[in-house]
């Protein structure tokens, strides 16, 4: 398991933006245009104690691995993740979404409730929810709300 750990984004992580932009791993990415550099300006600009948006980094080279995004909604952050696809698969997504809960039990006390929306048929990030403890509150014919509650 490599080394990780989670922390605000800089402008060297825009290599990596690409890559995962290039692979389409980045939902946002997938319904709208966005470039490298106007991403990273979002991501670097957020208010943290609102909609975090953290790097998953590689604690030994602090190279960008991937990222957690949040958009809050009331009392709830409707949350995403996504990792470069070499490092899919060895448990990278599920150690860094237990440091997102974590950081959000810091810093967010308003936070009552994460929310994943996963596609019925992304299995991996099925499996990474129920491993971080998330639990399928609702389920339609494309997607399954899972949520975690703080």
């Amino acid at each position: 398991m490599l080394n990780i750990y989670l922390r605000k984004f800089k402008e060297k992580d825009i290599k990596s933006i690409g890559m995962c932009i290039k692979h389409k791993i980045i939902p946002v990415t997938c319904a709208f245009s966005v470039t490298p550099k106007s991403l990273i300006e979002d991501y670097i600009k957020r208010d943290m104690n609102l909609e975090p948006a953290l790097a998953i980094v590689n604690g030994e080279t602090d190279v960008m691995l991937g990222a957690i995004d949040s958009i809050s909604i009331d009392d709830m952050l409707l949350t995403s993740y996504y990792v470069l696809p070499e490092y899919q698969n060895i448990g990278v997504c599920t150690k860094a979404l237990g440091m997102f809960i974590e950081y959000i039990r810091k810093n967010n006390p308003d936070v009552r409730q994460i929310k994943l929306c996963i596609n019925l048929l992304n299995y991996a990030s099925q499996k990474v929810a129920y491993k971080s403890g998330f639990k399928i509150v609702n389920k339609n014919e494309f997607a399954e709300d899972w949520r975690y509650k703080l």
